[in-house]
């Protein structure tokens, strides 16, 4: 169920409709008005210069955090591939281990 939910971003109110928790967008404002506050400190920008530059720093931590995810999927995927080819190999070399004993006998 989609609610209206009423934000404010570096001073100006949006009314979004969604589905996410108004605490979730909540949380999201804040952090886009701190980027914006900080572009603004920082270099003494316009409001427009400041949004937009907290974008680029928004979409660059985005993507970041996205390729580090990939990595660690590739990772993972990578250490269950070894474990996998060890247990074929355990399971050969128990095979293997049962026939000699079988010939000792």
């Amino acid at each position: 169920m989609q609610d209206r939910v009423s934000i404010t971003i570096d001073g100006r109110r949006y009314v979004l409709v969604t589905e996410e928790s108004e605490d979730y967008l909540r949380v999201l404002a804040d952090y886009v008005s701190e980027k914006i506050r900080e572009q603004k400190q920082t270099f003494r920008v316009s409001e427009t210069d400041a949004a937009v530059m907290s974008a680029l720093i928004i979409c660059d931590e985005l993507y970041k955090s996205r390729l580090a995810a990939t990595n660690a999927l590739n990772e993972i995927q990578s250490c269950l591939e070894d474990a996998r080819k060890a247990r074929a190999e355990a399971a050969e070399l128990k095979r293997e281990l049962k026939k000699l004993r079988h010939m000792l006998r």
